[in-house]
Formats: structure tokens, C-alpha cells, sequence
């Protein structure tokens, strides 16, 4: 692809378009100067697209041209430089839209200003271009790896979501299943240029501050608001708001949740301004709202507007053979990384195989990610064996004899020798494995535990659990 900014001189006279040539800076290599100099030959243009075209009027003849010129390529792209001066032809350039509009000689800098900042425009929207492309190719519907009829369906739906742009959207699923993934490969392929992607974890923020960071506020709206602050949803107006773990949100910020998705308004915290969303949002939750609707923990109007375009993500072992051929997409791309210079790993052992569909994958595809690049890291093997994964299946001892006893993801078994079963020490080994369980999620961690997450943070400081 040739990258320099086009541009076509057109005028019946070739000693004027020489002139103005002058004015553009052709030495700098990043300008192509065409000489268009009759009517057969700017129709000819039309097939060559130039970035911009310059009518050139030094005679009667010339205005021809340019209403040929303007018929074929608009006023967008399309300057005009007059020596004549006449007063008939600035009516007629303004009756066109040609705003672009330059006497000569006494505006041959401004002219020369002119190109250069239109070849800026232009180098910046090939930029963004190729970043959009970059994207979409990071997220387009291959990086959703799997054949099995679980897999197809969601694809199928996300089509349809990708059809209504402002469809609000709920992605269920464990942790690991894809769902950031998935808001991302929405997001990407909705658009056909660049809109902005706002991700925010619901649970990670406590909820005195989370209301600010997703609305804003006003100065003075509270102690601490010494000046306007822009919130989320306005950052990701005209784009997507991606709304993870929205299972955490409390009681009041649902509502106002409820509010923006109903009626495509907010306000900033003090703030009397009603400002429009135009955008889509996507929410994602690990857990099952249905249950916490039942608990009274979530709206159940709010859950009745989620559950218009639910995606549910299955677990990996749920999947059948579709661990295959992801491990195989994850063997592929960690060959490219760490074995450059070393044979590259060919496949999968049929026992390892088999311990791998057997094997419950309580992390999920992302836990398979890190195990097959744990694996190519290690192995000597042009094949992967059950010892290249041993690590999945042998867990260390941990602190003072305690460990963990694997059972199905929803159970927890500690182990421990008798003369260690102090209280302290069992409640420290079972913070962490509940930890664990759910990978760090400290708000779904306290309700499990039965406490606060404040009093959780001081246990975890007391005890020095390191994830």
C-alpha cells in the first residue's frame, strides 16, 4: 500500500499548475502531485481516488472542469485556487459546499498550510484504520476457538448482538470461561470504526466509591470533590461500558444501573445535568442471579431486563473436544513464543490426553492457557506427556502440613496433622482456599466466609495470604 498523500492539480493551463505545484512540499517524498489537464483525463481520475483534487481556475475553461470536478468527487475532497478572482465563481463554489477556496498569489501560504494539514488528517485516519484493523483481528470471531455445538450457539447469538447496537447484554459464566473475551469480540465487530471500550470489575471497587467512578460528580458534590469528575459511562458514550461481576453491585447502584439502561440517561453525583448514554452496555457475573434474586441481593427487575439477551458460557468440561482444539491453538502460539530457536512441540501424548478431558478445569480455558504454556516452557518432549502436567495434579504441602484435597469445584476439603489443627491455622488454610475457589474475588470470598469484606482484608494482612 502506498502511504503518501495524493493529489490532483486540475486546469486546462499547465503553466498554473505548475505554479501551484510550487506550493506543495514534494520534496519531502510524502506527497504525489498528478497533472490533470483536460476533461477526458479528469474523468480518467475517478478510478485512481486521490486523497484531494485542486481546480486550478486561470481561465473560463477552467470552471468546466470543476463543475466535472465536483460532480465526481464532491466538495469534501476538493479545493479550489483562482487567479481570476471572479465574483460569479465564488457563488458558484459556495452554492457547491467548496469551502476550501484560495486566491493566488496573495494566499499561496495559507494554500501550502492547507495541504499540509489535510495530509496530517489524512496520515491520522490511516492510523486509526490500521488500529481498528488490529483489533478486529485480536477479536474477531476465530479467537472464540471451539467446534462443539455449545460453541456454535453462542456464536450465533453474538451475531445477533452485533445486529442491535444498543441491545444490552448479560454474559454468564465461571471465571476463565472468556466473558471479558467475549465483550470484546461484541464490541470490536459492532463498530466500523473506532469507539471506546470501557471494562470495569464491579467487585474490585468498594461501593462508596464505585457510584463515582461510573457517574461522576460534580465539584462540592461531597467532602472530598474538589473538582468535576468524569465517570465511565461518560467516557464510554458512543462506544460499549463493560459492566463485569455486576453481581456485586449493591441494592442502589442497581437501580441507577436499571435507570441508564432504561432510559439511556444519568446523572453525576450533585449534578442536576441529564446527560445521554448512546452506547451499548454489556454486564457479566459469575454467579447465579436468579439465586441472588431470591436472596433478596438482586433487583429482580433489573434481572428481568438483563435476562432479555442472556450468552451463558460453558465450562471447559463441559466443551467435550473442544479442549483439543484450543490446547492445539495454545501449543501453536507458545511455539512462536518460547521455541524459536528449539524443536517445536508437535502435539499431545493420548495419556495426557486423556487426563486433560478428564481433568475438571476448575480455572476453565484460562487455567488451560497457562497450563499448556507451563507445559511448552518445560517439556523436552516433541510431544506433551502426563509428566509435563504433573503440576496440575500434585499439589505442594503447604504451611505447617497443611493442603488442600481436590474435589469437585464447589467442595472444599483441608487436611491437616493433628498437632497443627490449631483454630488460627485451620481458619488461615480456609480463607486462602476459599481465596482460591474464587480466584481472588474478595466480595464473593467475604459472603462466602460469612464476613465483611473489611474484616476479610484484615485477615488476609494478619495471616499474610499472598495470592
Amino acid at each position: 500500500m502506498d502511504e503518501r498523500f495524493k493529489i490532483s492539480l486540475v486546469s486546462t493551463s499547465r503553466s498554473a499548475l505548475e505554479d501551484v505545484k510550487k506550493f506543495i512540499p514534494v520534496e519531502e517524498g510524502y506527497f504525489i502531485v498528478n497533472l490533470v489537464t483536460s476533461y477526458n483525463s479528469l474523468k480518467r481520475l475517478s478510478g485512481q481516488s486521490p486523497e484531494l483534487v485542486v481546480c486550478v481556475i486561470a481561465n473560463r475553461g477552467d470552471e468546466i472542469l470543476l463543475e466535472t470536478a465536483i460532480d465526481m468527487f464532491g466538495s469534501k475532497n476538493l479545493a479550489c485556487v483562482d487567479y481570476m478572482k471572479s465574483y460569479n465563481l465564488t457563488v458558484k463554489l459556495l452554492k457547491s459546499g467548496v469551502i476550501s477556496y484560495f486566491t493566488m498569489p496573495e494566499e499561496s501560504v495559507a494554500f501550502s498550510d492547507f495541504v499540509k494539514g489535510k495530509a496530517e488528517e489524512w496520515k491520522k485516519e490511516i492510523e486509526a484504520e490500521k488500529f481498528l484493523s488490529i483489533r478486529r483481528e485480536q477479536f474477531d470471531f476465530g479467537k472464540f476457538i471451539g467446534s462443539s455445538d455449545k460453541v456454535r450457539e453462542i456464536i450465533e447469538l453474538v451475531k445477533k448482538a452485533i445486529e442491535h447496537k444498543d441491545l444490552t447484554i448479560l454474559i454468564t459464566g465461571e471465571t476463565g470461561t472468556g466473558k471479558t473475551l467475549l465483550a470484546r469480540i461484541i464490541h470490536q465487530n459492532t463498530y466500523s470504526e473506532i469507539r471506546p471500550f470501557v471494562e470495569i470489575n464491579c467487585a474490585s471497587i468498594p461501593t462508596t466509591l464505585l457510584e463515582s467512578e461510573l457517574f461522576g460528580h460534580e465539584k462540592g458534590a461531597f467532602t472530598d470533590a474538589k473538582e468535576r469528575k468524569i465517570g465511565l459511562f461518560e467516557i464510554a458514550n458512543g462506544g460499549t461500558i463493560f459492566l463485569d461481576e455486576i453481581g456485586d453491585l449493591d441494592l442502589n447502584l442497581q437501580g441507577k444501573i436499571l435507570k441508564v439502561i432504561e432510559e439511556k440517561t444519568f446523572r453525576r453525583i450533585g449534578g442536576v445535568e441529564t446527560i445521554k448514554f448512546e452506547g451499548r452496555i454489556i454486564t457479566a457475573t459469575n454467579q447465579n442471579l436468579e439465586h441472588l434474586v431470591r436472596e433478596n441481593k438482586f433487583r429482580r427487575d433489573l434481572y428481568y431486563r438483563l435476562m432479555l439477551f442472556p450468552i451463558h458460557l460453558p465450562p471447559l468440561r463441559e466443551r467435550g473436544d473442544d479442549i483439543f482444539v484450543l490446547a492445539e491453538h495454545f501449543i501453536n502460539e507458545f511455539n512462536l513464543l518460547y521455541r524459536k530457536n528449539l524443536p517445536k512441540v508437535k502435539g499431545i501424548s493420548p495419556e495426557a490426553r486423556l487426563f486433560l478431558k478428564k481433568y475438571h478445569w476448575p480455572g476453565n480455558v484460562r487455567q488451560l492457557r497457562y497450563a499448556i504454556e507451563k507445559a511448552v516452557i518445560l517439556t523436552g518432549n516433541e510431544y506433551l506427556t502426563l509428566d509435563d502436567f504433573k503440576f496440575l495434579f500434585e499439589k505442594p504441602e503447604k504451611t505447617r502440613g497443611f493442603h488442600l484435597v481436590e474435589g469437585d469445584s464447589s467442595n472444599i476439603y483441608i487436611s491437616t496433622p493433628l498437632e497443627s489443627a490449631s483454630l488460627s491455622n485451620v481458619e488461615k488454610e480456609l480463607i486462602r482456599s476459599v481465596l482460591e475457589k474464587v480466584d481472588w474475588n474478595k466480595s464473593r470470598a467475604s459472603r462466602i466466609l460469612g464476613i465483611s469484606r473489611p474484616r476479610l482484608d484484615r485477615l488476609i494482612q494478619k495471616y499474610r495470604i499472598i495470592r
